[in-house]
Parts: C-alpha cells; sequence; structure tokens
C-alpha cells in the first residue's frame, strides 16, 4: 500500500529521492544501509529518522546532477525557512525562471499527488479514493493560490487592477 505523504515534507521529499534512485541507490549515495533509507522515508516508523544535513546534502546533488532540477529536501527547506522568517519574495521581485519554478513546484505536486493516487499499488488501486481526492483538491488550491500571487504581480507590471477580470484581458489583447 503507498501512503500518501504530506507535500512539501522532508518526509515527501525523502519519499520522491527514494522514488527516483532507489533505496538501494539512496543507500550507496550517503554510504548507509538500505534500512537508514526507510526510515527517513516513513514517519510512522517508531524508528523515524530524517536524513542529516550531510546526507540531505549529498543526495540532493546527486538528484541535481542526474535531472538537472533543484534537489527536494533543499527545497523543502528553503519553503519551510521562507515561510517561518517571512523572507519569501514576492512574485515581482522573482525574476521570470524563479517564477516558473514556482508556478511549476505547485502543478508537479498537484501532478504528483494525482499519479500517487491511481497508482495500482494506492489504497484505492488505479480508482482514487475520497482520502485521496480530499488531498488533490488540497494540493489544486495551493496551485491556485500560487497562480493567483503571480496573477496580481503580472496584472500590477501591466498597469491593471488585480481584480482585472479574465474577459476584460482578452478584450486588452485583441485591441493591442
Amino acid at each position: 500500500m503507498t501512503k500518501i505523504r504530506k507535500p512539501g515534507t522532508f518526509e515527501s521529499a525523502s519519499v520522491a529521492l527514494r522514488d527516483h534512485f532507489r533505496i538501494e541507490g539512496c543507500a550507496a549515495i550517503i554510504g548507509m544501509t538500505e534500512g537508514r533509507v526507510r526510515h527517513a522515508c516513513d514517519s510512522d516508523r517508531s524508528s523515524y529518522t530524517p536524513y542529516t544535513l550531510s546526507q540531505a546534502l549529498d543526495l540532493d546533488v546527486a538528484f541535481f546532477e542526474s535531472t538537472g532540477r533543484p534537489g527536494p529536501l533543499g527545497a523543502v527547506y528553503g519553503q519551510l525557512y521562507r515561510e517561518r522568517t517571512g523572507q519569501g519574495a514576492s512574485p515581482c521581485e522573482m525574476s521570470a525562471i524563479e517564477r516558473v519554478g514556482h508556478i511549476s513546484g505547485e502543478l508537479n505536486d498537484v501532478v504528483q499527488t494525482i499519479t500517487a493516487a491511481t497508482n495500482p499499488n494506492s489504497d484505492g488501486g488505479e480508482t482514487e479514493t475520497p482520502a485521496e481526492c480530499l488531498q488533490t483538491v488540497r494540493e489544486i488550491d495551493e496551485a491556485i493560490a500560487e497562480l493567483q500571487r503571480h496573477r496580481t504581480s503580472y496584472a500590477a507590471k501591466a498597469g491593471l487592477s488585480p481584480n482585472v477580470r479574465p474577459s476584460a484581458v482578452v478584450k486588452m489583447m485583441g485591441a493591442a
């Protein structure tokens, strides 16, 4: 049975690494046992132990070298740090690449949640359970909120009210 883990947690990032490299690959990267990897991926275990900072760095670097994308453990740490310190950049302060990263990250969370829920080994098999659907709704809401933040920023850059209706934007584009 596949457990659905809350996105944006070290546990979900650890599972993403495990899924990418497999248990034996993660163990080889950090130079520890496969049991160590299992313990970092399942907070329901009495022996749950997140990766150390050094292990997380090694795994994230290997992930970056393998995919060209930022490592999931560092991404979770950065997001939690920004949330707790209020130091997150507003969309208007971000580069275009950073905006794309934020938006695609939220959309990726939606895709991963749906994919996990429709995996033949998930709780409902290929049919999503009500709990899995609820998790998907939550992820969609988070993606919508992120898109709205960026829409507001882009509207301001275009000299528009953040409340401008989509139909008005379409009309303006036709007039341009």
